[in-house]
């Protein structure tokens, strides 16, 4: 027993002394440098010598899980976000310098460059020209005569002067007339049950869906699920079930016709 003691004893006082130098080295080390071991979420693994974003969550992320997919979040539907379109919306026509104001109309100065088509499926343009309002409120054509405008809007000043077409030229077939520029700016007519009927700066490739959100959606009553594009005085249908139909690119004369719900 005394033996067992006796040899015992310098074993335990050499494992004391190792782990009192090795607990004094490690106080020391973080005494001198001043730096704080980072808390375990703050590391993250190490990919090809770079370091990867921590997960803000401060959970650990697995590496197998960031290969995967993620899956996109539900996005809302399109026909939903025009027709809550309202008063956020830009209204670019008021807000271009070079576009006739809203109070005041057209006035002395103003051009407007207009085509006219005839027919409806097999259509024939009957009238192309750039049309200067002058001193005295009028544009003029010799297929027109003397047009008064003065003060009106562009969409009125195109029903003045498709009427004035028809007396002068009489036709039984159908016309769609077609505002192509206003001052030099090409520009887009969107009609019918949208919030504001309108004509938008075409701008560099206006496509469908910005035409019908910057007019500010559809209207009250309102059929969301098709529109139609007139181009050179074709009507064509297009169904907003597609979702390539909101990328399609408008020309300058180009009119978005949304019909109301029967």
């Amino acid at each position: 027993m005394n033996w067992r003691k006796q040899s015992s004893t310098p074993h335990l006082v050499q494992v004391s002394l190792a782990a009192a130098v090795v607990l004094c080295a490690a106080v020391a080390l973080t005494a001198c440098s001043g730096i704080s071991r980072p808390s375990v979420p703050d590391w993250v693994p190490m990919l090809g010598g770079e370091r990867e974003a921590a997960d803000p969550s401060g959970q650990a992320q697995d590496p197998a899980a960031a290969d995967q997919p993620q899956a996109d979040a539900p996005a809302e539907s399109t026909t939903a976000s025009l027709t809550s379109a309202g008063s956020d919306t830009i209204d670019l026509a008021s807000s271009d310098p070079l576009l006739p104001p809203r109070q005041g109309g057209l006035q002395p100065g103003a051009t407007m460059r207009v085509a006219v088509y005839e027919g409806l499926r097999s259509t024939s343009r009957v009238l192309n020209t750039t049309l200067t309002v002058d001193p005295e409120g009028q544009v003029t054509d010799r297929r027109l005569g003397d047009v008064s405008v003065a003060g009106m809007s562009p969409d009125e000043a195109l029903g003045v002067i498709e009427t004035a077409l028809r007396l002068n030229r009489p036709s039984a077939q159908a016309t769609t007339t077609h505002l192509l520029q206003l001052n030099g700016i090409p520009v887009v007519q969107v009609r019918g049950a949208v919030v504001r009927e309108d004509f938008l700066p075409r701008g560099d490739g206006l496509t469908l869906g910005e035409a019908l959100q910057r007019s500010g959606g559809f209207g009250p009553g309102a059929n969301p699920g098709k529109v139609y594009v007139i181009r050179r005085g074709r009507r064509e249908l297009l169904y907003l079930s597609d979702e390539a139909t909101m990328g399609f690119r408008l020309n300058e004369g180009d009119i978005v016709s949304v019909p109301w719900a029967l």
